[in-house]
């Protein structure tokens, strides 16, 4: 594998999928989505670091401490986007010079976010909640509407800004 030879991946995929994504499933507390990619992410991490062992103890310890830190960092980033969204929705409802109170911001940015979820086209909208919410990944979504997965991170890249445009002329000050 660290020759980067093709029977051998063969051979380690045969050996160790279905165990890592097992393993990925239990960690994820059977989010088969969140294992799926953490599994995708746990290969190419193997294949920019395998490392020539004898030792099959120390292997197997490490393939498993890849495929767990790959569910950790992409747990971490789903969480980090969908908190950006909110954040950013609750940004904008402070600045909003209309606002009754400012222990109301929590709830209207929540709601704003919804309305501009609504206000956006509904495939927008769809790709959005499917990424941030729901937890798709760009290979699973590039799936669900048959293109690319280039086509998919352009598309949500749109989404976001369009939805950013919302909050921003529905929330945001239009003194600046």
């Amino acid at each position: 594998m660290a020759r980067g030879e093709d029977e051998a991946w063969q051979r380690f995929h045969e050996a160790y999928h279905g165990m890592l994504l097992r393993y990925l499933l239990v960690v994820a507390r059977g989010d088969s989505h969140l294992a799926q990619e953490a599994l995708q992410e746990t290969y190419l991490k193997i294949a920019r670091r395998v490392r020539i062992t004898d030792n099959q103890d120390h292997w197997h310890n490490w393939i498993l401490t890849v495929a767990r830190n790959a569910l950790f960092d992409l747990a971490r980033r789903r969480k980090h986007y969908a908190g950006l969204l909110k954040k950013q929705s609750k940004e904008y409802a402070m600045a909003s010079p209309v606002l009754p109170s400012a222990e109301r911001a929590g709830s209207l940015a929540d709601e704003a976010l919804e309305a501009g979820l609504e206000a956006l086209p509904n495939e927008a909208a769809e790709l959005l909640r499917l990424k941030y919410f729901n937890g798709f990944s760009v290979a699973e979504l590039a799936l669900r509407f048959a293109c690319t997965e280039k086509a998919i991170e352009s598309r949500l890249t749109r989404a976001r800004r369009r939805l950013a445009v919302y909050l921003h002329q529905s929330l945001g000050s239009t003194a600046s």
